[in-house]
């Protein structure tokens, strides 16, 4: 069962965008490739990957299908981690 925390602290953000970017990296990816297929700025997707900012759970899983990941992977909210 995935179950998201109702408050980030920044140490999460920071597994968050992590896990963005292994999975990124995983998939040989350029972050500038992920943002265009995301419709979203560089400089955004950089900030999630930095730990700065956190994505909303659909960004979540928007970042998730296109690394062809769980989103559970990208949160780490499921109990199989």
């Amino acid at each position: 069962m995935c179950v998201m925390p109702k408050i980030l602290n920044p140490e999460l953000q920071f597994e968050i965008g992590a896990r963005i970017t292994a999975a990124r990296e995983a998939r040989n990816l350029p972050k500038a490739q992920l943002a265009r297929m995301l419709g979203m700025a560089f400089n955004q997707l950089h900030k999630y990957e930095a730990g700065v900012n956190c994505p909303s759970v659909a960004r979540i899983r928007d970042i998730a299908k296109l690394l062809n990941v769980h989103p559970c992977k990208i949160c780490g909210c499921c109990d199989d981690e």
